[in-house]
């Protein structure tokens, strides 16, 4: 019985532990980790209408971070949204690479009846400890608004917004630097209401970001103690729901201490990647797909309902994920657009800020919030070409009859139906050049499709 005993032990001790996969349950829907500040702009994100304008060089209180589930669901206990430090430069060398830096409790929160959840903050100043604008008025009892609670998240998500106090604001003289202490460069938070572990600063450049169940709070656990972009220790008994790295350039190159980025992600976006020298460290067993950006993105999402982890851009098939940059000089004045599930960038966000250096954003809005994937019998039932198109698409159905067809930009907004085709052709000669959503009614079958006009 001893014998069998230890083999078994044995067996169990050569096998290991691996961390379990479910990409059915939670999903990281749109995040925005490290919000674009404002360089030149001054604006006022308060409700103190009085208080002289201001530049920001602070993530705190424009962070945004939604989730998706079972509509009206409620998360079971010991799930967690984390950050893991994936920055090899020279003093996380030993220390910190592999940290767990952030962990949200998401235990007992609840989706919307959209399937979306919200995590925001508001910052609201104390009375009686000092705090002031930048020309020195008093403050107190003014609260700053998170700009993206309304502008991102859709009417029937559920917003949980953390109340932080602060007992005072730190200005400092940034751009242009002129003597006058004009930017908001942190806030000295007292309270955290509720205290979810998340004080309204999250780890960003570099970090994997996941939705994980585990037995325990994972925060400051060492999760790569080898150092290799392979998940080790205590998250070999996690569950990870979703995955994605958002991973900078600064340690890409190895030497003088930098030993290159880690990501731990199903989906890693990478800035300036090069292709010599084992710079991005990751498990290759998990085949993650790799997206090489020219800069960093700070904003990444969710297509539609997606499970998967594709992004492209060729702006024809359909895309897991998206994600892109804005430029600091575009805050506030860059703006998103609302469809009727959810809230996803305009088409001026996309066509001008919304990009990285060569003027692409990596995948495609999914306007609609609809399932990607197609009933394989409704599509058999379809031919569509030519895609890219120039003024006519022809559209076949080999026994459907089609009782309409509509073409949706990417704010959402019909702009072309036709309810009677003549020789099975769409005229799309008046339509500007772009991507386009086309819906074909047929029966009682839908069909929606990613169209390019030339």
């Amino acid at each position: 019985m001893k014998t069998k005993l230890l083999l078994l032990l044995l067996c169990v001790s050569f096998l290991g532990y691996s961390q379990t996969y479910d990409h059915t349950t939670y999903f990281i829907s749109e995040i925005i980790p490290s919000p674009p500040n404002s360089s030149t702009a001054f604006f006022n994100d308060s409700d103190n209408a009085a208080m002289e304008p201001y530049q920001t060089d602070t993530d705190a209180g424009i962070e945004y971070f939604e989730f998706r589930g079972p509509a009206n669901g409620t998360i079971p206990a010991n799930t967690y949204f984390i950050a893991i430090d994936g920055d090899g430069d020279d003093s996380d060398v030993g220390t910190n690479i592999g940290k767990v830096r952030e962990a949200v409790d998401l235990s007992g929160l609840q989706f919307g009846s959209n399937g979306i959840l919200v995590i925001v903050v508001d910052i609201t100043m104390n009375t009686g400890t000092g705090a002031v604008d930048l020309l020195g008025a008093d403050i107190s009892g003014t609260k700053f608004i998170n700009p993206y609670a309304t502008d991102l998240a859709a009417s029937d998500a559920n917003v949980v917004t953390i109340q932080l106090v602060a007992d005072t604001i730190e200005w400092t003289d940034e751009s242009p630097s002129d003597g006058t202490n004009e930017t908001l460069n942190n806030y000295n938070v007292s309270s955290i209401t509720p205290d979810i572990g998340y004080d309204g600063t999250f780890n960003d450049q570099s970090s994997t970001y996941m939705i994980v169940q585990s037995a325990t709070n994972p925060k400051d656990a060492i999760v790569d103690s080898n150092e290799d972009g392979v998940l080790d220790g205590d998250a070999l008994t996690w569950t990870i729901y979703d995955s994605v790295s958002i991973l900078d350039d600064d340690d890409i190159t190895t030497g003088n201490g930098e030993v290159g980025e880690f990501g731990y992600g199903k989906i890693i976006f990478v800035e300036q990647l090069l292709s010599t020298d084992p710079l991005l460290r990751f498990d290759s067993s998990l085949s993650p797909t790799i997206v090489t950006l020219n800069q960093y993105p700070n904003y990444v999402a969710r297509q539609g309902t997606s499970s998967g982890f594709d992004c492209t851009t060729d702006a024809v098939n359909n895309d897991d994920w998206m994600a892109g940059r804005v430029n600091s000089v575009s805050y506030p004045d860059w703006r998103f657009s609302g469809t009727g599930t959810r809230n996803v960038p305009s088409a001026e966000l996309t066509n001008n800020n919304f990009s990285d250096f060569s003027g692409l954003t990596y995948g495609e809005v999914n306007v609609n919030f609809a399932p990607l994937s197609v009933d394989e019998n409704v599509v058999s039932n379809f031919r569509i070409y030519p895609n890219p198109a120039n003024n006519f698409i022809t559209i076949e159905s080999n026994n459907l009859q089609i009782s309409s067809v509509s073409l949706y930009n990417i704010l959402g907004k019909r702009i072309l139906s036709e309810n009677r085709l003549k020789d099975n052709r769409l005229n799309i000669s008046n339509v500007a050049a772009g991507m386009y959503l086309m819906k074909i009614n047929a029966e009682d079958r839908t069909l929606t499709k990613k169209i390019v006009i030339k």
